[in-house]
Order: C-alpha cells, then structure tokens, then sequence
C-alpha cells in the first residue's frame, strides 16, 4: 500500500499546484454575500469530479493487464507517459511566455466576477467541470492512474490511493473554505492578498510545476520505451 500512496501522491500535489483558478474561484465565491453555500458547493462539485474521473479510469476503464508491471511497464504505459511529459513541458513553455511582465498588473479573469451571483448548483456544476474535465488535471489524473495500474491492486486497494489522491488534489480547494469556517472574518483579507498574489502569478508557478512533472514523466517513457 505504501508503494501505491507514493505513485499517486506526487501527481496529486502536482494536480493541486497547476490549478490557481479554481483556488482563486473559492476565493471569490467565499467573498460573495452567499459564500458559504456557494464555496462548499464548489468544493463539492470539485471533488465529485476528480473521484468520478480517477474512479472511471481505476475500476472502469480496463487498463491493468495494457499497462505492464512497475518494473516491466508496457509499451503503452511508457508511451503515454511520454506524451504526458511531452504534453507538460509545452504546456510549461507557454505558461512561461504568458507570465506577466516586470510591473505589469495582471488582473483575474472577467468570468470570475460572475461568481459573486452563482448558486449553489451552479457552484457546484463550475467545480465538476474544472476539475473532472480540465484538460491538465486528466493529463496528471491519467499518470496516476497509469502508474496504479502497474501495481496490479485489487479493486479493494485501489480505495485508500483513490481518497489520497483526491484529498491531496483538493488541498487549494479545500484549504480556503475550512479557513473562512473556522477564522470567519479575519480570513477575509488575508484571502484577499492570495487572491491578488494567485493573479500575478499564477503563470510562473504553472510553469515551473508543469516543466518539473513534464522532465519526469518524459524520462519515465524513455527509459520504458528504451527498456
């Protein structure tokens, strides 16, 4: 079990750096006159949407006899880590284009003010989809899966990596709204100052996580390729 717990964290804590949007979302649902409702409703949304999909690709989805073992990793295995890393450092390149410039003001996206008038179904519906159906969070989500599936776990097994993965995943998500719960006002301006710090930088640090986790997985699909 411990070896499944190492497979699927690093990708759960690389899902969680790469995803300052919704974490910037929360932040601006928590500060809306409904907050409460509309933030745990995301996060709701949010983590239905990462079980459903790693949940699909884990017991659904018939990858463990295509993917080899952990030491013996299939051709397919070690190509779709390939492109996943392939796929990463592109990704990682033109987050790194995109960051802002010395003194330039980078301000949210427009959509996000929107999100003070959401309800709590909507809330909920935004947090599946930019979890479940983010193009990055499937590409860290499948390398997960992949790596699981080498374990050769019984369905059983595959539970406790599944709720490691998304609570780790979630810990942007999650942290704001225990923090408002918990701290009530005196969070509010704090959570403001993230806010504005997520804005200027969000593209630096999607960069550097996705070039860190991009060199990884492409070495990882060499060396499986190369045998």
């Amino acid at each position: 079990m411990g070896a499944a717990l190492a497979e699927a964290a690093p990708a759960a804590i690389g899902l969680a750096l790469v995803n300052p949007l919704p974490v910037m979302a929360i932040i601006v649902l928590l500060s809306a006159p409904r907050g409460g409702a509309t933030a745990t409703a995301f996060l709701a949304g949010w983590l239905v949407g990462l079980v459903v999909v790693l949940g699909l690709l884990l017991f659904v989805v018939p990858t463990d006899r295509a993917m080899g073992s952990e030491t013996a990793p299939s051709p397919l295995a070690s190509a779709i880590r390939l492109l996943l890393g392939l796929l990463l450092l592109v990704l990682a390149a033109r987050r790194w284009r995109n960051r802002p410039k010395v003194g330039e003001t980078k301000n949210p996206p427009g959509w996000m003010a929107s999100l003070a008038k959401a309800t709590p179904i909507a809330a909920a519906g935004l947090g599946a989809l930019m979890s479940g159906l983010n193009p990055k969070n499937l590409a860290f989500t499948l390398a997960a899966a992949i790596a699981l599936a080498e374990l050769g776990l019984t369905a059983g097994e595959k539970l406790i990596p599944l709720v490691v993965f998304v609570a780790l995943a979630s810990i942007g998500v999650a942290g704001p709204v225990i923090w408002r719960a918990l701290a009530h006002e005196r969070a509010s301006a704090k959570l403001a100052g993230w806010l504005d710090w997520l804005t200027a930088n969000y593209n630096t640090m999607m960069a550097v996580v996705f070039l860190l986790i991009g060199v990884k997985l492409a070495a990882q699909g060499i060396g499986g390729l190369l045998g």
